[in-house]
């Protein structure tokens, strides 16, 4: 029944297009013309696209071909108007460093509120992070601004040497990512690195370099390893106290440094010995030094600082701590080690000098004088007293420097270093170009 009322409607449906057909019916008339109609409108606009991208290639063929002849015709005047340009925008990068808080730190260090090396290399490094982030895709303008922050970091505290050391590490960071993507990165136009872009600015021309975020990454890492080389150059020094502390020995120290109350810490824990420590007048920073030892179970002798030539006979080794290590293998420390050095030389007993690398400065001293810090004379004689005495003079040096003659061994969170190796540390950290410019203003 069902096949035969399809049957049915078929041949009734068949029937009445015959009628429409015969009689030139409108319907069937209407629907035929619709499906012509779409059949057109769909052609038309394909070929109105095909002419668009037609004429979009040909212009762009065309405009190619202008900036190619133009670019052949005025090379020089591009290169000049490049030059320009590059010049305006380390114009510009001199701007003041009072954004990234310089200016802040430059005030402290004047008034002597950082007083400390590592809380100075601290304050360093969390400026130079600061640049990364605002400079980190233009080297040239990077090194301009790190180079004015240096200068101006030591011309407010000369004798705060670390701040030109850290200073000169980060720019052989920022040269050595550059020199090494310069001969690893640069490839043919049209193939060229991420990396080598933000080293050659912003141009989008073909062979210049694409966007990336190589070069932040780069320099963020290594201002990161520098960090925590500082953080935990005292950890590194007192691993290897064991080397160089032996069982019964006797130890003199001078002053307080914390390399070398860690370094001494250190060894207790698998040694037994003495130490003399100097009380270090006028600051008296060995009592302190005495009292934290004592307190770990060391054996302690607090002796005055005129009794470390006497007692220098009786001592196996003399461990110092530094303010800095100079470029000849000398160091800059507390005021008093150079009369500990010269008597441990004298007496032939061997000196050991615990120091981070970040101490590290490529100046040569000339005399006791000239990296020297005069602190107040009221540590020594009372303001109240001065007017009983007549026609006298009183100083008060912070720092002594000590040759390095009498330096028998550096102990670095690098290793242990003689003097005399001390050129080669300072050719791998820093540049030479740099040295001049950063370390004029430290005295």
């Amino acid at each position: 029944v069902t096949l035969n009322r399809a049957a049915l409607g078929s041949v009734v449906l068949a029937n009445r297009c015959e009628e429409e057909r015969a009689s030139g019916g409108k319907e069937y008339r209407k629907k035929d013309i619709r499906k012509l109609e779409k059949k057109k409108a769909k052609k038309k606009r394909r070929e109105r696209e095909n002419r668009k991208a037609r004429l979009t290639a040909r212009r762009g063929k065309i405009g190619q071909d202008k900036l190619e002849k133009k670019h052949s015709s005025d090379g020089q005047a591009k290169q000049e108007n490049k030059k320009s340009r590059k010049k305006e925008k380390l114009e510009m990068s001199a701007e003041s460093l009072g954004n990234i808080g310089a200016e802040t730190v430059i005030q402290d260090l004047k008034r002597r509120k950082i007083v400390r090396s590592s809380e100075a290399a601290r304050h360093t490094i969390r400026l130079f992070r600061k640049l990364i982030k605002a400079h980190a895709k233009n080297p040239d303008v990077l090194i301009s601004k790190v180079k004015e922050l240096g200068k101006k970091l030591t011309a407010a505290q000369p004798t705060q040497l670390v701040l030109g050391n850290l200073t000169l590490r980060f720019l052989h960071i920022i040269r050595e990512e550059k020199e090494k993507a310069d001969k690893n990165e640069m490839v043919s136009p049209g193939h060229v690195s991420s990396k080598l872009y933000h080293f050659m600015g912003d141009s989008k021309q073909e062979g210049s370099f694409r966007e990336g975020e190589d070069i932040s990454m780069d320099l963020v890492g290594g201002i990161d390893d520098l960090e925590s080389d500082i953080e935990n150059s005292t950890d590194n020094i007192a691993e290897q106290a064991i080397e160089h502390i032996h069982a019964n020995e006797i130890i003199m120290t001078f002053g307080k440094s914390s390399a070398v109350e860690n370094f001494l810490l250190a060894a207790a824990k698998l040694r037994k010995f003495e130490v003399f420590v100097a009380e270090s007048a006028p600051s008296f920073q060995g009592q302190e030094l005495a009292k934290s030892l004592s307190k770990a179970g060391i054996q302690t002798t607090l002796i005055p600082d005129s009794a470390i030539y006497t007692m220098m006979a009786r001592v196996n080794k003399v461990i110092l701590g530094a303010t800095a290590i100079f470029a000849n293998g000398g160091i800059l420390a507390l005021s008093g080690s150079h009369m500990v050095a010269s008597a441990a030389n004298v007496h032939s007993v061997p000196v050991l000098v615990c120091s981070a690398l970040y101490k590290l400065s490529p100046l040569f001293p000339h005399d006791q004088d000239t990296f020297n810090d005069l602190l107040s004379p009221n540590e020594v004689l009372e303001f109240e007293e001065a007017g009983e005495v007549q026609n006298a003079r009183v100083l008060n040096p912070r720092f002594d420097y000590v040759p390095p003659s009498f330096v028998d061994l550096l102990v670095t969170n690098d290793g242990g270093h003689s003097p005399s190796y001390v050129y080669r540390l300072l050719a791998e950290f820093y540049s030479t170009e740099d040295v001049h410019d950063i370390m004029a203003g430290a005295r």
